[in-house]
């Protein structure tokens, strides 16, 4: 990461929704009531994924152009590295295992995870 700014680009824009690829799915990592488990969701091929700041939310006119809304599981807040990290690993991993995810007839709780979370 030492000068990363000599390697990745840096876009300054005033809309977000102005900068999603060609045919990319917009995906909304947020803590909401009608986000959907990451563990059961299935990444689109070509996503585009949109993360919040630490101390607040997407706020609706973000989340109103993303078709997917996603949250990660935890007990307690996730900082934006981590968050990111999971949710790359996720895809990396549910796309190289080949796994097909299908929903799960109960949805997990706090308690499932116990054994991770502390």
């Amino acid at each position: 990461t030492m000068k990363h700014y000599r390697h990745l680009p840096l876009l300054q824009v005033d809309n977000l929704k102005d900068v999603i690829p060609y045919d990319c799915v917009p995906v909304a990592v947020e803590l909401i009531r009608t986000a959907r488990p990451l563990m059961t969701y299935t990444h689109p091929e070509r996503a585009f994924y949109v993360f919040g700041a630490e101390d607040a939310t997407l706020g609706n006119r973000v989340l109103s152009w993303c078709r997917d809304v996603v949250y990660i599981p935890t007990n307690g807040c996730l900082n934006l590295a981590a968050c990111v990290n999971v949710v790359l690993y996720d895809r990396l991993y549910k796309t190289q295992s080949g796994d097909t995810v299908e929903l799960a007839a109960e949805l997990p709780t706090a308690g499932d995870y116990s054994h991770i979370l502390h």
